[in-house]
Parts: structure tokens; sequence; C-alpha cells
């Protein structure tokens, strides 16, 4: 499945199998698609992070039902972020 374009993608899987995949865009953004444990693409690709993404690498997990992305910011340096909101939005 072609989820979209860019680089450093990076994916993370809950325990009830939903993946949260991203990458870095071209525009220095990071984007991510949500897909259930069925593959179905449940959000569809979308920027959660806009400028500024340093192309050295993305790296996400879960944790206690909360996923967490791990990104170079090129002004602030190494960042990490998380969603309340399963995956939608990310700060």
């Amino acid at each position: 499945t072609v989820i979209g374009n860019g680089t450093t993608p990076t994916i993370a899987i809950n325990n009830n199998g939903v993946q949260i995949i991203f990458w870095r865009t071209s525009s220095s953004n990071v984007r991510r698609v949500i897909i259930d444990s069925a593959g179905n693409i449940t959000t569809a690709a979308s920027d959660v992070i806009v400028g500024n993404v340093a192309d050295k690498g993305l790296g996400c997990f879960w944790n206690d039902g909360i996923p967490f992305l791990v990104y170079n910011d090129t002004t602030n340096g190494l960042t990490v972020v998380k969603s309340l909101d399963s995956g939608i939005t990310f700060s």
C-alpha cells in the first residue's frame, strides 16, 4: 500500500493492532496515516508537525495507550510530542 512520498518513515503499533505511520515530507513536515488492525486506512495522511523537521530520522511509540513522536526540530533540537486524541493531533 502506497501511503505517501517522503523520507525517514517510522511505525508504531498498539496492543490492538492499530498502526500509526509517520514520515518526513520534502517540505520539512511530519505526516502521518492511521491504519486499523484490519489494514484499512482510518485517518488519511495529513501533516501533524509543520516545518523545521530535520531529515535526521523519526521515532514513535505507544505508552499506556498514548502515541508519541520523536523528531529533530531544526531550531529546538530533539523534540517529543504526544497525542491525547489517538493520533489525530500532536503537541
